[in-house]
């Protein structure tokens, strides 16, 4: 998509879009067709601004180099000196500089972290079908550009610096069609390494490494009218209530690339894991999920914005969220267990509330 295209797209959004992608904040409780609707778009608008940033970057160095390279001749080489056709070739480089470094700003602008796009629209997708389309979704997002801010801790000495940033893109609660209760929450502990090395000629190189931490806290509540406790539990942090068996679990999540998202797989991977420490009661039949629309059907739903949802319809076999945190729950965020998945031991500690 070009520049103007993509002007022309974030210019067709709605107003609530457009101050989304301005704020790129929101807290609300919708229906899951009506999230998913308001979404879409905002996510498809990100990955166009994606797109066209990155094809700015060169044509903004090209346009750099070309006016320097006018400026040369026009100043050393050229023997007719300044004509119309030198200042007219000259203003329209530094005209095509200001549009596309607008452009660029803009979009830059409004940009919004990718966990939007590949991780909590797809993941809107599923709930569709595993929680009906008007089942009542309560979210706290945050896609903001969490680099841009001030980090939660700076550390280090003269060559070494580490900042640590910990953004928290999802809280989110529903009800799933076999009245289970969940909720998570979704963050990262992201530490930005920045190495100064000065070599012998004097000359310094800057270095810079990214590490990446994502962390989810996912608690689900299956009924009892539904579930009885099944003979492997697992690793996960099991409470039996008067009429729910409240189930949690961390899953923790290594990366050194800059721009990593949560994959889906291994979110709805650690939702399986959850459902392995239940089984149907004897006598009991679960409410049927909703018909799994195709794709072309998907497409026409979204507004013909198509995404590739190739791997997004395997995992849990029957999704379901509502419960709450405590408080207790949320104090992992601050500390490193190590681990893919959280530590037995350190789970009874985390989720005591």
């Amino acid at each position: 998509m070009g520049v103007l295209k993509a002007l022309r797209f974030y210019s067709s959004l709605s107003p609530e879009q457009k101050e989304f992608i301005r704020e790129k904040k929101t807290e609300d409780t919708q229906s899951v067709e009506q999230w998913l609707r308001f979404l879409t778009r905002a996510a498809a608008y990100d990955e166009y601004g994606d797109e066209t940033r990155k094809k700015l970057k060169p044509i903004l160095v090209i346009l750099w180099l070309l006016l320097v390279v006018a400026i040369v001749l026009l100043i050393f080489i050229v023997e007719d000196g300044i004509n119309y056709w030198n200042i007219g070739v000259i203003g329209l480089i530094i005209l095509l500089l200001i549009f596309y470094h607008y452009a660029f700003s803009k979009l830059k602008h409004r940009d919004l972290t990718n966990q939007l796009r590949l991780f909590f629209v797809p993941l809107l997708r599923i709930l569709m079908h595993k929680a009906g389309k008007e089942a009542r979704l309560s979210a706290k997002l945050n896609f903001s550009n969490f680099l841009s801010e001030k980090p939660i801790t700076e550390s280090g000495n003269g060559s070494r610096k580490i900042d640590l940033y910990q953004p928290r893109f999802i809280l989110s609660k529903i009800k799933l069609l076999d009245l289970s209760l969940m909720e998570f929450a979704y963050g990262d502990d992201h530490r930005k390494l920045t190495i100064r090395k000065t070599g012998s000629s004097g000359k310094t190189k800057i270095k810079v490494k990214h590490k990446i931490t994502h962390q989810v806290f996912l608690k689900m509540s299956f009924p009892k009218s539904y579930y009885v406790l099944s003979d492997t539990p697992g690793g996960a942090v099991i409470v039996e209530e008067e009429e729910f068996f409240v189930v949690k679990r961390k899953l923790k999540v290594k990366s050194d690339d800059k721009e990593a998202v949560l994959k889906i797989e291994d979110f709805l991977a650690l939702v399986d894991e959850l459902y392995k420490t239940v089984k149907i009661k004897p006598g009991s039949k679960l409410p049927v999920p909703e018909k799994i629309v195709d794709d072309k059907t998907r497409a026409r739903q979204d507004d013909e914005i198509d995404f590739d949802d190739d791997e997004i319809e395997s995992g849990a076999t029957f999704m379901i969220w509502g419960a709450y945190f405590s408080e207790v729950d949320y104090l992992g965020f601050e500390g490193e267990h190590g681990g893919y998945y959280m530590a037995e031991e350190d789970a009874d500690t985390f989720f005591d509330s």
